[in-house]
């Protein structure tokens, strides 16, 4: 598949990831992005390893509505790639979507130089040939988050396109639009973030029974809850200290290369500006 600019489109970022039988199914969360799904734009908001993804995955198992994806990398900073892989998106699920918009990326060098006729563009596609409700969910937005061409762009297609569209945006930090205060005030943003995202002790118990086999207490899954305040990568951590012995569990870690310093060292720290890494 390409598009614009031919700019080649890999499939494995423009459709739904599988999900793996390992997803604990919260019914407390899709019950509230279900009602999100009223809205034109949601938020999912929560540092690494809450479970955004699967949750978000776990939704579009749940639905009936079309589900449109872009996993976004460190590449899709630029512009013009990201605006091929945001029509790619939503032409993978609608064939018949998308046309004018590419024709319109590919007339000009710069997107900033005709941002509103792309928006436009798009916006008048999504009327013309997609009837229905769907959602579009950005995940990783944190990746490109502070570009502001592509601020700009998400701000105004979230303006400009009809009701049936539902935009969910998931990232590490709260997702920072021009407009947002507004929008929060025309009641067209709902959201979810850390304090729903982390896992209860109920789900930690239902957690442990249904991957692991394993029943704890309720006194145990609230002791869990108060170490990680829920953190789901912090309680599969924790659970080799369960299952196993003290050394069981750090042979375990040994080989499988899994710690705790090495998450946070590769999904937070790497992640940061080289001035605040070495300060």
């Amino acid at each position: 598949m390409a598009t614009s600019n031919n700019i080649p489109i890999s499939r494995t970022k423009i459709v739904v990831p599988r999900r793996r039988e390992e997803i604990l199914t919260r019914t407390r969360l899709l019950e509230m992005m279900f009602e999100f799904l009223d809205k034109k734009l949601v938020l999912v908001s929560a540092p690494a390893g809450y479970g955004k993804t699967s949750l978000l995955i776990d939704l579009h198992h749940h639905s009936d509505l079309p589900f449109c994806w872009l996993s976004l990398d460190a590449l899709d900073r630029d512009p013009q790639r990201f605006a091929s892989y945001f029509i790619g998106a939503i032409e993978e699920k609608f064939p018949d979507f998308g046309k004018r918009a590419s024709e319109i990326l590919n007339s000009f060098t710069s997107i900033s130089e005709g941002m509103e006729s792309l928006v436009v563009a798009l916006v008048n596609d999504i009327f013309d040939h997609i009837p229905q409700h769907f959602v579009l969910v950005l995940d990783d937005y944190h990746l490109i988050s502070d570009v502001p061409v592509i601020q700009n762009f998400l701000n105004r297609f979230i303006q400009l396109v009809d009701e049936n569209c539902h935009l969910i945006v998931s990232s590490r930090a709260l997702t920072q639009l021009p407009d947002l205060p507004l929008l929060v005030a025309r009641n067209l943003v709902g959201g979810l973030d850390l304090s729903e995202l982390a896992f209860r002790p109920d789900e930690i118990q239902a957690l442990f029974v249904q991957n692991y086999n394993t029943f704890i207490s309720e006194e145990i899954a609230k002791e869990l809850f108060d170490e990680t305040e829920g953190w789901i990568t912090g309680l599969q951590l924790t659970r080799l200290g369960i299952t196993h012995g003290m050394e069981e569990r750090r042979r375990i870690t040994r080989t499988a290369g899994v710690g705790l310093f090495d998450f946070l060292g590769q999904q937070v720290l790497d992640q940061q500006p080289e001035d605040v890494r070495f300060c």
